[in-house]
Formats: structure tokens, C-alpha cells, sequence
């Protein structure tokens, strides 16, 4: 990857909820460790009940998320699923389909807990962002009660 194409994978980078706390070397780092891949239209990306531990931000085309078979939700360019697989690799709850010709990056969760061990800073960050992320889901169940 050239270094324009890891600049401009880190700034989309810096706009996923997750990683928006990380600093540009942090996001370069994360971008570096980064595929590209393509889907065909039709394609299946993930899925459900899949395990999987792959992070994938869209850069161009547009998915279909599937639950149960049932579209759920649509999602395009500078949108991402699976932040949480590449952390606990859990299955997935949802498959994803392309709809049309898709180009996304994905990150691989071996290749991302080998980063974190290697940059404890980037794990703190991530720790802190995914309990302010519990946190606010704490505090709607209480207001919903």
C-alpha cells in the first residue's frame, strides 16, 4: 500500500467509532495491517452464525445486512461492520451481502491483537472507547425499564 493509500485508510480509520480516539501514527499502524478485497455483486462477505474476526470498512460499492435472511439494513461507502469480531471474534450476529460490486479493507483479527500486544497504547484506547460504548448501552436498558 502506497503511503497516500495508508494516509487516506487511516483518516477513514479515525472516523470508526472504535478507533476515532487513536492518533495518526496509532491509525497508520492499524491501516498498515489492512487488505484490500473485492466483492462480486451477490457475494456473501459474512455469515451469520459464521465465525469470523475480520473488521471491514466499505470504500466503495454498497452491502446488504441480513438477519435471519431478512434485510435489516443497508450500508455504503465509509461504513464498517465486524469492529467487534476483530476483538472477540465471536459469531456473527448478522450476514452481509454486497448488493452491487463492493471494494472494502479489512483487517484481520490476528493481525489487530498482534498490533495491540505491540502497542499497549492502542489497546488502552480501545478499552476505554468499548466501555463508554457499554456504558451508554447501560444507560439506555435503565431508561427503557
Amino acid at each position: 500500500m502506497s503511503d497516500r493509500q495508508t494516509s487516506q485508510l487511516a483518516t477513514a480509520l479515525g472516523k470508526v467509532e472504535l478507533f476515532e480516539d487513536l492518533n495518526r501514527k496509532e491509525l497508520n499502524f492499524i491501516a498498515n495491517q489492512c487488505r484490500s478485497e473485492s466483492f462480486r455483486s451477490g457475494a456473501t462477505i459474512v455469515e451469520e452464525g459464521g465465525a469470523s474476526g475480520r473488521f471491514y470498512l466499505i470504500r466503495s460499492g454498497e452491502v446488504e445486512v441480513l438477519v435471519g435472511r431478512k434485510s435489516v439494513a443497508k450500508m455504503g461507502p465509509n461504513d464498517y461492520f465486524g469492529e467487534m469480531a476483530v476483538i472477540d471474534k465471536a459469531e456473527r450476529s448478522a450476514a452481509v451481502r454486497a448488493v452491487v460490486d463492493t471494494d472494502v479493507s479489512s483487517l484481520a483479527s490476528f493481525n489487530f491483537r498482534a498490533l495491540m500486544r505491540e502497542h499497549p497504547s492502542i489497546m488502552l484506547k480501545l478499552l476505554i472507547r468499548m466501555c463508554a460504548r457499554v456504558r451508554k448501552l447501560d444507560a439506555g436498558m435503565s431508561t427503557a425499564s
